[in-house]
């Protein structure tokens, strides 16, 4: 083997699938901007120990792990509460960023995986077939394979030629604008559940919490589109007056950032490059966390470098890393992108109708399998709040067209079939 890769940035699926090439022999020098301290948020993260495991790392001590937290919903006019779905807390845990990257460097450099840290990568590389490299503030760096793990505003990803089919950049309305922070608590009495999340919180379009820790609040607030510091300021205002313990001193964070909040990019591949992670937009959206799915697709990346090696790392034989990918993650995927947009089209009065009609529950937005007697109490609802009903007749269209999208992802490449499914994808 021994042909070289180079890894943009060092994204979490980036690092994974760099550990497992270099574990089977490949010369693979991660390129990151920032310094080795710099990496990770100050704050821990959503995500499942074994994800670990995909990637052959060790997973973090348990008694560094947090127990993922049962959210409670408010309604935008925080008349009413739903409860959580308690389900999808069984196996989640709450990690240190930090700790991830300790986890993921210690890994990928044990491997034999090179990191340089500090230097800025300005853009792709290309001839007119395929990526033949990265430019960066020291000049040009060629190598046979290019995988792009450098973020939403991954530079290489939006430098491509508009003909190599990768989506260049992700619309502002796509695009979660967040501010987080752990504030002190003063230990004043709150009759609120510990953990709450808002949505239309102040009238932004977006989603917030507050998680009460004892000590400390991890407070969210999240807006599609834009975040100033006034609409900052607003909702801390209003988080003040109902959780008293919340005081205004920053113990850790007072970040903000950007997360991508759509579904993942309708091609993936293209000659001699891959793209992963939030630089594919590979997102849980009511996690706001893609830890999850750039572990579990490093695998399947690094299989597939693999599998091309004879070919030139050419996009047919790269697609079977597409494939694997959408076959494992589209429905939830394509479903959490069909609530997403629901939730942030039909305006807050009728947000509000959704949770005072009993529609919408903690298990809708997780995917739970609906029973019949729900069935029949949200049809209920929606028959006393006919305004709902387009948006409930769209939705219905779009989620029957998800098993259709899964059962035709073509397996094999074949250029018009990969065409036709992309297209439906996009317009999904």
């Amino acid at each position: 083997m021994g042909k070289k890769i180079i890894v943009a940035g060092a994204g979490h699926g980036g690092l994974g699938a760099a550990a497992i090439l270099g574990s089977r022999g490949f010369d693979v020098t991660v390129i990151e901007q920032k310094q080795r301290d710099e990496l990770g948020y100050d704050w821990y993260d959503c995500t499942l120990a074994e994800n670990f495991d995909a990637v052959g790392a060790g997973r973090p001590d348990e008694d560094s792990l947090l127990p993922m937290k049962e959210i409670y919903y408010f309604s935008p006019a925080k008349t009413v509460l739903v409860k959580p779905y308690k389900r999808i807390f069984k196996k989640a845990v709450y990690i240190e960023r930090k700790l991830i990257y300790d986890l993921l460097i210690e890994n990928a450099e044990k491997n034999g995986v090179k990191i340089i840290y500090g230097v800025k990568i300005l853009s792709a590389v290309c001839d007119d077939e395929r990526v033949t490299g990265i430019l960066t503030q020291n000049g040009e760096m060629k190598c046979d394979f290019v995988i792009d793990a450098a973020g939403m505003d991954s530079p290489v990803r939006r430098s491509l030629p508009e003909k190599f089919g990768i989506l260049r950049e992700i619309d502002d309305d796509d695009t979660l604008f967040t501010f987080r922070a752990f504030y002190r608590n003063n230990g004043a009495f709150s009759a609120l559940p510990k953990y709450c999340a808002y949505f239309y919180h102040c009238g932004h379009r977006g989603f917030d919490w507050v998680i009460n820790e004892g000590d400390y609040s991890d407070v969210l607030v999240g807006a599609l589109g834009k975040l100033d510091e006034d609409d900052v300021e607003k909702t801390l205002e209003d988080f003040r007056s109902d959780h008293k313990y919340l005081t205004d001193e920053i113990l850790r964070g007072g970040q903000y950032g950007k997360i991508p909040l759509r579904k993942t990019l309708s091609k993936l591949v293209c000659n001699s490059y891959a793209v992963i992670g939030d630089s594919a937009s590979m997102i849980e959206p009511l996690s706001g966390s893609g830890i999850t799915l750039s572990l579990n697709s490093a695998p399947m990346l690094a299989d597939a470098v693999c599998e091309a090696e004879n070919g030139g790392y050419c996009e047919k034989d790269l697609w079977q890393y597409q494939y694997d990918y959408f076959n494992k993650y589209i429905k939830m995927i394509l479903h959490d992108d069909a609530l997403k947009s629901l939730l942030t089209e039909i305006g807050e009065e009728n947000l509000n109708k959704l949770f005072t009609k009993k529609i919408l529950s903690a298990k809708d937005l997780y995917g739970g399998k609906m029973s019949i007697p729900e069935f029949i109490d949200k049809a209920s609802g929606m028959i006393s709040a006919p305004g709902l009903v387009p948006y409930f007749t769209k939705l219905a269209v779009r989620l029957k067209k998800i098993d259709v999208l899964y059962k035709t992802i073509p397996e094999k490449y074949d250029e018009t079939a990969i065409a036709e499914w992309i297209n439906k994808y996009d317009s999904f």
